[in-house]
């Protein structure tokens, strides 16, 4: 092992190894001597690609008399550098992070990206391109004013080191996201965990947020381990597994031909849409009386503003399932289901895309599509179109508002 790149020097032979200038044995004992160091890259190289690469560069040498066998042998021998060769490139390179207070710098960083505290990335060996470290570079800004001097010395040579290596790549990935695309080589960069996630069910978006992801050795599935919300009178969280494949047939497509990807990459107005049909959901989480306009199938009897009564606590008592037991997988999400909004703008973006309601018209329970679901417009003009006599009108009406008075209680004690 060497602490610089290496190559093949003057003199070298085709039966020479890579090598550099400056040997050392063992990774703990260098950095044991050296307290000051706060991260270390390990690169690797091919001998034998090096060797391809700089065919031409040899020049033969005329080989002693000897017999075939022989001559075979020492043929390598016999192919020599006048002059050095260039440095050899790193087929793969890995990132150890050595100094523990840049580790908690790290993951203080990792928890600005995410909200949510994520221990052991920065731990780890990191192999090139280092995509944690590209998804948590623009939380950097700031992060530094409480490190001592060794600290920010730490990182910022860090930093460097991945503008200096990785500054074209990451450039040119983001601009490919910002245009809606992913190419395959960005694909392993694409998504990220801690974040929300959009698929569809019946063309209709679903978010969800990714717990962890983990790519194939190759780069081209990824397995999002997910949460995603559910109803029954209750919110529940879910765990679900999706598996994102790279398809084989192309090189660059649009992020949102995937069968899930990342809400943040999303340009076509996906995300407001799921936040306005959150709030609806929230509406109606106890009994509400409401109005439905989905369209329906050419073949399906139309009913003219049909109306829904949505009531989970109805539904269980008429329902003869077991709701007791939940699944190992769920968990029952404490929110506060008397306040006038969402918990949070996450969890409004995670409401489920149906929800049950009970049809008046034909007094059945069915799944009805949140975004089509409205507050009633009531015909406020009708009964001055019925045909009566204007005293019982009057009448009628009268009567109507003293109920109305009388259900507004102004007994002191009782509405105290």
């Amino acid at each position: 092992m060497f602490l610089d790149a290496p190559s093949l020097f003057e003199n070298d032979c085709k039966a020479s190894a890579l090598r550099g200038l400056a040997l050392f044995s063992q990774h703990d004992e260098y950095l044991e001597d050296h307290p000051e160091m706060s991260f270390m890259i390990i690169k690797q190289y091919n001998c034998e690609a090096y060797h391809t690469k700089i065919e031409g560069s040899f020049e033969r040498r005329s080989l002693p008399n000897v017999d075939p066998i022989e001559a075979s042998t020492i043929r390598p021998y016999f192919h020599v550098l006048n002059k050095a060769g260039p440095r050899a490139e790193p087929v793969n390179a890995r990132l150890r992070i050595v100094s523990k207070k840049l580790i908690r710098f790290l993951n203080a960083l990792e928890l600005r990206r995410s909200g949510k505290p994520e221990k052991g990335i920065f731990g780890e060996v990191i192999p090139a391109p280092y995509i944690p470290f590209y998804h948590i570079r623009t939380f950097l800004g700031g992060a530094t004013e409480r490190l001592d001097e060794a600290g920010v010395t730490g990182v910022q040579a860090l930093f460097n080191y991945l503008d200096d290596d990785f500054h074209n790549d990451y450039t040119e990935a983001d601009n490919l996201f910002k245009s809606g695309c992913v190419s395959k080589k960005h694909f392993p960069k694409l998504f990220q965990s801690k974040e929300l996630i959009v698929t569809h069910e019946d063309d209709h978006p679903v978010a969800m947020v990714s717990e962890s992801c983990l790519y194939s050795t190759n780069g081209e599935t990824v397995d999002l381990r997910c949460t995603r919300l559910s109803f029954d009178g209750r919110f529940i969280r879910k765990e679900v597994t999706l598996r994102v494949a790279w398809p084989s047939h192309s090189d660059t497509i649009n992020i949102s031909s995937l069968i899930a990807y990342p809400l943040r990459l999303d340009n076509e107005g996906t995300r407001d849409r799921l936040l306005q049909r959150g709030v609806v959901f929230w509406s109606c989480r106890q009994r509400r009386f409401v109005s439905y306009t989905a369209p329906k199938r050419t073949f399906e009897i139309q009913v003219v503003n049909p109306r829904y009564m949505i009531d989970m606590e109805t539904y269980h008592q008429s329902s003869q399932k077991d709701e007791d037991a939940l699944d190992q997988q769920k968990t029952v999400e404490i929110v506060n289901m008397d306040q006038d909004t969402p918990p949070t703008e996450e969890f409004a973006i995670m409401l489920p895309p149906r929800i049950l309601g009970f049809g008046l018209h034909d007094k059945k329970w069915k799944n009805l599509l949140v975004e089509h679901i409205h507050d009633i417009q009531w015909n406020k003009k009708a009964f001055d179109r019925l045909v009566m006599a204007p005293e019982k009108k009057s009448l009628i009406t009268a009567m109507v508002k003293e109920h109305v008075l009388m259900d507004t209680s102004t007994d002191i004690i009782e509405g105290k």
